[in-house]
């Protein structure tokens, strides 16, 4: 072999050396750019799990209450703190529904605030508008109470409750003075909770199904009615409107006098019927008057079945003395044929 010979096949092998290793290198290259762009870095592992962890929520306690109705939210840590609290939230609140919507989050801390809680609660039933919140070390009452007087009393037995590492307040407290207000909310309450229903009597003077159903949906609104009254007032149309009734209509009900008290009201028992309110508004016929305060004498036993106080009941038959609307027409008719519950102050 020459020596020109030998110097092409070395200069071959070179560039095959050099083309090797560009090649190797390109694969480097894109080794690295792979890694860089698609593979997951270590971290990243640790940080996806650090971001699903979820927060422990420390117990909490929220109560919203009325007269009528307690709401109970927040979290407690055991089934026995909850029991707990609804235990002494109903008792202390008799005639209030209790809507539980506590939850249970299992947890070794015990709140600091549970057993002030409880305490607060019972002192809290002088409060007829309000809430209770309790967080972390503090225990918050507010809302609204009758009288100057019991506002002092409820300061008075809240600042009694020494509970360490636990702070219990009620800046908030504040007097609204006279039934007044209490009647506007009550008629504000019974008027969203009748809706569009109606309370009505039968032919024989009796309440119809869906007017006793209405008013198992009242009577809660109505255990309640320290300084008030209400006055169950009978009305009917005009006998001698120029439009006549349509045969059967549940206002054209025909009682005696003394129908309801001789058991014109389902279930009723007599000694609620010997305390019902009664009166008889003389300007309207006889007959009309007699008819619509059966009526009226008829809810209120009732409503005395279903725990309210027939002494706060008044019941009046007014007749055809106070129509809504004309006469003239069927609709009309029927708008003045009605019982109606009016709170007023108790004298």
């Amino acid at each position: 072999m020459s020596a020109s010979q030998n110097r092409g096949s070395a200069d071959e092998q070179q560039e095959r050396i050099i083309l090797i290793l560009v090649a190797v290198g390109l694969i480097l290259l894109a080794g690295l750019w792979f890694r860089r762009h698609h593979a997951k870095a270590p971290s990243e592992p640790r940080a996806a799990s650090t971001a699903h962890t979820v927060p422990r929520t420390p117990p909490r306690l929220h109560v919203d209450f009325t007269p009528q109705r307690l709401t109970l939210t927040g979290s407690v840590s055991s089934q026995a703190a909850r029991a707990k609290i609804h235990e002494r939230a109903a008792a202390a609140f008799p005639h209030a529904a209790v809507d539980d919507e506590l939850t249970v989050v299992t947890t070794p801390e015990i709140a600091p605030w549970l057993l002030p809680a409880v305490d607060v609660l019972d002192a809290a039933k002088a409060v007829r508008w309000g809430s209770l919140e309790c967080s972390g070390a503090l225990v918050r009452l507010a809302g609204e109470v009758p009288t100057a007087e019991a506002q002092a009393e409820l300061a008075k037995r809240l600042a009694s409750m020494h509970v360490e590492h636990v702070k219990i307040e009620a800046p908030d407290l504040k007097v609204v003075q006279g039934p007044a207000v209490e009647a506007d909310r009550l008629r504000a309450d019974l008027v969203a909770r009748m809706g569009a229903r109606r309370i009505e009597v039968d032919d024989e003077g009796k309440l119809t199904a869906e007017s006793r159903k209405l008013l198992d949906d009242l009577a809660p609104l109505l255990r309640d009615l320290r300084g008030l009254k209400v006055e169950i007032a009978g009305h009917t149309d005009g006998g001698g409107a120029l439009v006549p009734r349509e045969a059967g209509d549940a206002g054209d009900a025909v009682a005696e006098p003394d129908a309801a008290t001789d058991g014109g009201a389902d279930g009723g028992t007599d000694a609620s019927r010997s305390s019902v309110s009664t009166d008889v508004d003389g300007g309207a016929g006889a007959d009309a008057v007699a008819r619509t305060l059966a009526q009226a004498r008829a809810v209120a036993q009732y409503l005395g079945t279903k725990g309210v106080d027939v002494t706060h009941l008044e019941a009046k038959g007014y007749g055809d003395a106070k129509p809504r609307r004309s006469n003239q027409t069927p609709e009309g008719r029927r708008e003045n044929r009605r019982i109606e519950l009016e709170p007023v102050e108790l004298h």
